[in-house]
């Protein structure tokens, strides 16, 4: 990211997060939708996307691709969520999540993840 600047403004288009399992990010969506709180999954890893089943793939191992597409998925974020609504949605992802914490990956220096943590 670039500096931000005297008069900058930043404003995120999307808000992602991880899950510790798929079943985890299944059970948080369920739970935010119940209260209205709309999600969708973040990322889809494009050997999954159906005009590219067919295709064959010049790779042999997708793990951290796979790992990261069963586990992403993105919250409400624009300019105009106000502070008790952000607060909301903390809220109930806390109240989703409970106690299910697993280790986070590590990433290098430059911000790619090295390793999974299942």
């Amino acid at each position: 990211l670039r500096p931000v600047r005297a008069g900058d403004r930043r404003s995120w288009f999307v808000f992602p997060l991880v899950a510790a399992s798929g079943e985890a990010r299944a059970r948080i969506r369920t739970h935010l939708h119940a209260r209205g709180i709309q999600t969708s999954p973040y990322f889809v890893p494009i050997h999954q996307m159906l005009p590219y089943q067919a295709v064959e793939l010049r790779c042999e191992r997708l793990e951290v691709t796979g790992w990261l597409g069963e586990r992403s998925f993105a919250v409400p974020f624009f300019n105009r969520l106000s502070g008790a609504e952000i607060h909301e949605v903390v809220k109930e992802i806390q109240a989703a999540v409970g106690n299910d914490v697993e280790a986070t990956p590590e990433f290098d220096s430059a911000g790619i993840m090295t390793t999974t943590p299942d």
